[in-house]
């Protein structure tokens, strides 16, 4: 396979509607733990082979292993990845190659910002990349962002939240009803992607 995936990439498989989230990899990226955060449950990819699976030895590990602990998410990654470092092997969900069918990336690189391929967590970073820089209008969630220099370009709503949506709107919305928009640019006071210091 192809695809790199990164940490808080999300994607799906193929005829299922789950989203995994990327938790970490191994073994230069090898496998690669997938967290499904509504669920609990986690998958190791293998990138090599094309399966996925869980750690499993006995039957028991077949049951609390397919369970990730989002109370200690680092801890248990480590542990699951540091297994796989040391040879421990995958009990297999599928031996057939699993093909990926979206991938929304947490990259978050200029200079067009698309949410439609960004994960739920590189979207909120968005989010508060625009809030930091002045923008206080609903976006709509399939707005793209453009970076032109040192100036953010994009359409936003034309509310600040969505109580101004009943003041400000027809009462009975028509079904063909879009809401208003504006094109708006803000300069750019906060990166974004700060420099860790």
């Amino acid at each position: 396979m192809a695809l790199t995936l990164r940490e808080h990439d999300q994607v799906t498989f193929e005829f299922e509607p789950t989203r995994w989230e990327v938790a970490g990899d191994a073994l230069d990226g090898r496998y690669v733990l997938l967290v499904n955060r509504i669920t609990e449950m986690y998958r190791v990819l293998d990138m090599e082979e094309g399966c996925r699976g869980t750690l499993t030895i006995t039957e028991e590990d077949r049951y609390r292993g397919a369970r990730f602990d989002l109370d200690s998410p680092k801890d248990h990654a480590e542990y699951i990845l540091s297994e796989l470092d040391d040879g421990r092997s995958l009990h297999w969900a599928s031996i057939m190659p699993q093909q990926i069918g979206r991938h929304w990336i947490s990259e978050i690189r200029g200079p067009v910002l698309d949410p439609e391929k960004l994960s739920d967590w590189a979207s909120r970073r968005v989010w508060h990349w625009l809030q930091a820089n002045g923008c206080r209008w609903v976006v709509g969630s399939s707005e793209v962002v453009r970076i032109k220099g040192q100036h953010i370009e994009l359409n936003t709503w034309t509310i600040r939240n969505s109580h101004q949506s009943k003041t400000l709107w027809p009462r009975r919305l028509p079904d063909d009803f879009e809401p208003p928009r504006k094109h708006r640019r803000f300069r750019i006071r906060v990166p974004l992607n700060p420099q860790k210091g």
